[in-house]
């Protein structure tokens, strides 16, 4: 099977998300759209206006993100304290979600 590579260029389109048990996207997908991001911003070719455009998106994405991991942190931590009054542990399903292909 071949594999996309990891470093997109800005004006391709994204892939098609994939809905599973109602949740578009993950922690997985968060994390990887953070490395291609960070892939971006080293890309030695990006210079003056290029370079600014990419780390004024590099910034936006970095605050969404923040807010994504403080909720998914909060959902957690709300999931661990409903199960041990009832005595059992399982995730949301946010955590669970498998990579999208």
């Amino acid at each position: 099977m071949e594999r996309e590579p990891l470093l997109k260029k800005p004006q391709e389109e994204e892939p098609e998300i994939k809905v599973k048990n109602g949740v578009k996207n993950g922690l997985v997908d968060l994390h990887d759209h953070l490395f291609m991001q960070l892939e971006r911003l080293n890309d030695e070719s990006l210079i003056g206006e290029e370079l600014l455009q990419e780390i004024e998106r590099s910034d936006a994405i970095t605050k969404v993100s923040s807010k994504i991991i403080e909720n998914a942190n909060l959902m957690l931590k709300a999931k661990v304290a409903a199960d041990n009054a009832m005595g059992k542990l399982s995730l949301p399903s946010i955590m669970l979600k498998e990579k999208s292909t």
